[in-house]
């Protein structure tokens, strides 16, 4: 599991981190993965779908051709973790 999560954040940060910020925290509301935010839905199952098939009309691009269903699946994942891992350390800084 350890390996399958840093293999996750590798691919993050080759794939992803450019236009959605490092752990996610783009300074662009439209694209900070951190918030509450989803505009194409906030399960696995949505973000999934969105980096396999990308985003008509937007910058989002399909990774299908890129990545395996595995590594995109981990991906969805690890994306999926980074709006916890967010709203966790926002909690923690009010305090």
């Amino acid at each position: 599991p350890a390996a399958a999560a840093d293999e996750s954040a590798r691919i993050y940060a080759a794939k992803c981190k450019t236009c959605h910020g490092v752990e996610g925290s783009s300074p662009f509301p439209e694209l900070s993965l951190v918030d509450d935010k989803w505009l194409h839905g906030s399960a696995v199952a949505d973000i999934t779908r969105v980096i396999e098939d990308g985003v008509p009309g937007k910058a989002m691009a399909s990774f299908k051709p890129q990545l395996t269903k595995a590594e995109i699946d981990a991906l969805a994942r690890y994306v999926r973790s980074l709006a916890k891992k967010g709203k966790a350390e926002k909690g923690a800084s009010r305090k």
